[in-house]
């Protein structure tokens, strides 16, 4: 049976395409597209990515990506991989950029989506206090008339009634008012702190969303902070030191690990 690779470098040879002008046709990165038709799947990227990148390159040669997919994660993808880092540094800066580009996308549709809701639910909120305001100005006036023409109550029977001239007391006898205290709690947030021995490929994630991918150099650290937990995964945890709230804790481990997860507390 043939390999993924043979499939794709036939494939290409056929339609008569050169390695670069396919790169430029498909958007992927010529050292990616070589590697997938070498079968060298220890230099790309996670398994999720890679998946990607078959079934686009697949749709540009006309064959079956699905198929291809399925058999690069039955034979290659559970293999654990040691190299991330150097995934990122043979990418090339385009794809970063890219990836960076549809960061930047959700980012901006997110917010958008809020400026609409909050626009809209400023508007509701106008338009019931103007009804609210209009239901009891009628109200009143209905009330102003019925007293006027006398149909429900009689001026000239109305008794006045002097008011009750307030209590004096002395002030011996006055007690203070005590106004109870009350505390508000800020939210709780925490922060960590990675650290790096060596170049190393880091995904982290914060409250559920993605907040970084990418290496992080040597001798240098990041920071991130959450309110409920951070998961991390990484490709070399044996070169990284981990800080929470200035407290170091213990290593994470070694080679590649999926899923760090990191709460105000701890390791989970």
């Amino acid at each position: 049976m043939d390999t993924i690779g043979d499939i794709f470098k036939t494939a290409r040879k056929e339609k008569q395409v050169a390695i670069e002008e396919a790169a430029k046709q498909t958007r992927i990165h010529h050292k990616i597209l070589t590697a997938l038709e070498e079968n060298k799947f220890e230099e790309l990227p996670a398994p999720l990515y890679v998946k990607g990148f078959i079934r686009r390159y697949s749709q540009f040669l006309g064959i079956d990506g699905e198929e291809l997919a399925r058999r690069y994660m039955a034979g290659y993808a559970e293999k654990p991989k040691q190299v991330f880092e150097l995934n990122a540094i043979r990418l090339g800066m385009g794809d970063i950029a890219e990836y960076i580009k549809l960061i930047f996308a959700g980012v901006a549709i997110a917010v958008v989506i809020i400026l609409i809701y909050s626009l809209g639910k400023a508007v509701l909120k106008t338009m019931l206090a103007k009804h609210t305001a209009t239901e009891a100005e009628t109200e009143f006036n209905q009330s102003v008339d019925t007293f006027s023409t006398g149909e429900s109550v009689m001026i000239d029977r109305l008794a006045v009634i002097p008011e009750p001239k307030p209590e004096i007391k002395p002030r011996s006898e006055l007690k203070p008012v005590i106004t109870p205290r009350v505390t508000v709690w800020a939210t709780e947030i925490f922060r960590i702190k990675v650290s790096v021995r060596a170049d190393c490929w880091v995904q982290v994630k914060s409250d559920g969303k993605i907040a970084f991918v990418g290496i992080i150099r040597s001798g240098s650290s990041k920071s991130w902070e959450a309110k409920k937990n951070i998961n991390i995964w990484t490709g070399k945890a044996e070169v990284m030191s981990i800080e929470l709230n200035g407290r170091l804790l213990d290593p994470p481990g070694d080679g590649v690990i999926k899923n760090i997860a990191i709460t105000k507390q701890g390791y989970e």
